[in-house]
């Protein structure tokens, strides 16, 4: 063969590649780019419409003050639920009396009634009506028009609702609708009108959250990877199009498209590489196949914890502090330290105060945590308190503990403690580090705190999701042109 016929022949295999990459293109264009559109779409709307969580504010507001008793506080009935293992506990009003909340170490909650010692697991319907209606009440909302059992819906196909399901909605006139655990009595999710209205066009297509996939977690989180997985394709092969097709020199136009193919290849060329970013930083959210998942922390909190204790304990060191509670109190939380048992003290108003067996104690110290650094033996090289967060602990659009203490050490890991309760409220190690720029970072903007400032914030990703938008649009429309019918 002549080098002239390899030639040849060599220049056909280009042509013929390319023109196989400019039909996958173009008819991924078409399913896949409108995917792609109505993710740029859908995270404009979340900008301001947040998916609905109840916060612990939200619950607090919600609760009847602790009327504590002389009959306060008795031990379980059997010896054998006396002998049960408690991590956690909080007591708050029931219907009738106190209830203590527990969460055994492994993992199951129950309902201690202090005032019978009686231990259960569920409620009945009227007394899920009474915790429903307190609720409405202490939230100056219209009274519940219906409530009906529910098993999953919409707003409560999360897997953290399962140890409460069935749930209870309520509805009123105004659009409202609130749900109580019928395991623990709890109000767990709350949402309104102007949420629901939103979340439709917003998180539940940014995140394709419809009940009857996303109850299904595994194929759901298969779902989103691959389709990701394909939208990354098609923003590479058409990137790699726009590039080549661009004329770099000469006098010529440097683009040889006309119409809405003109603005295609410039819209891909100027935004391409952040479509490319949201995407990849998209699937980076869904830790696909562990990539970034972060150790376990449960040896540092056991350690911060210092002791396990049995439902019977936890009961009569509970007498020793309810005779120090404030009247404004609306939970009262457990908040074990290194060994010794400490409470926190909620009002209505979300104001903590630290309570012991002998009464009100100051927050958490640095001697406090220079302590608890030697027990957990990780390595410091500094301990700061932080009043407002850093560029790894910061609220978004989330509510966060503060002020907290920030412990860094020689394993580039970072520990947060609330100064509030002691508790371990945030954890970064390499994994987690790196998730909070590849994720929060690059898909949400969220770099730096003036970079967070509004709405700067406002203006720099609307641009951005614009400019996508555009690109994505006239692809889509290019795409359905060239291959649809007529």
């Amino acid at each position: 063969m002549s080098a002239t016929a390899s030639a040849s022949s060599s220049d056909r295999s280009h042509r013929q590649v390319w023109r196989f990459v400019l039909l996958i293109h173009r008819y991924l264009g078409i399913g896949i780019g409108l995917l792609v559109l109505l993710w740029c779409s859908s995270g404009i709307i979340m900008m301001y419409v947040q998916y609905p969580e109840l916060t612990r504010a939200e619950q607090l507001a919600g609760l009847d003050p602790l009327l504590i008793s002389d009959d306060c506080c008795r031990s379980p009935e059997r010896i054998q639920d006396a002998a049960l293992a408690v991590a956690v506990f909080s007591v708050e009003a029931g219907v009738d009396g106190l209830l203590m909340r527990l969460v055994l170490t492994d993992g199951a909650r129950l309902v201690l009634d202090l005032q019978t010692g009686r231990l259960f697991d569920h409620w009945a319907a009227a007394d899920l009506d009474a915790f429903g209606r307190r609720y409405a009440t202490n939230h100056e909302l219209s009274a519940p028009m219906d409530s009906i059992p529910v098993d999953r819906d919409q707003w409560t196909v999360h897997a953290r609702f399962n140890t409460h399901r069935p749930l209870k909605k309520f509805t009123n006139l105004d659009g409202e609708e609130w749900y109580v655990s019928s395991l623990t009595g709890e109000v767990v999710q709350g949402t309104t009108f102007y949420e629901r209205f939103w979340n439709w066009p917003g998180a539940v297509t940014h995140w394709l959250y419809p009940t009857a996939l996303r109850q299904h977690t595994g194929v759901w989180a298969q779902v989103v990877i691959w389709l990701t997985i394909i939208s990354l394709f098609l923003t590479v092969t058409g990137i790699a199009i726009g590039i080549k097709h661009y004329r770099w020199r000469g006098d010529r136009r440097r683009s040889p498209y006309s119409g809405w193919s003109l603005w295609h290849h410039y819209a891909g060329l100027l935004f391409g590489l952040m479509t490319l970013i949201w995407l990849a930083s998209g699937l980076l959210s869904m830790n696909p196949w562990g990539m970034l998942e972060g150790r376990s922390i449960a040896a540092e909190r056991q350690v911060l914890n210092g002791r396990t204790q049995t439902l019977g304990e936890a009961a009569a060191v509970l007498r020793s502090v309810v005779n120090h509670v404030p009247a404004d109190t609306v939970r009262l939380a457990s908040a074990p330290w290194l060994g010794e048992q400490y409470f926190v003290a909620w009002s209505a108003a979300g104001v903590p105060t630290r309570l012991s067996g002998d009464g009100p104690v100051e927050p958490l110290s640095a001697a406090d945590v220079h302590e608890a650094v030697v027990r957990l033996n990780i390595g410091a090289i500094s301990i700061d308190r932080l009043e407002g967060g850093d560029n790894y602990y910061f609220g978004h659009h989330d509510d966060m503990d503060l002020p907290v203490f920030r412990i860094l050490t020689s394993e580039s890991e970072r520990f947060y403690l609330s100064v509030a309760s002691g508790v371990l409220v945030a954890h970064y190690d390499e994994s987690r580090l790196w998730y909070r720029w590849l994720f929060e970072g690059l898909h949400r903007g969220d770099f730096a705190p003036i970079l967070r400032t509004r709405p700067l914030w406002d203006l720099i990703m609307l641009l951005m999701l614009g400019g996508v938008a555009v690109g994505v649009a006239t692809g889509v429309y290019l795409a359905w042109r060239r291959v649809g019918p007529g």
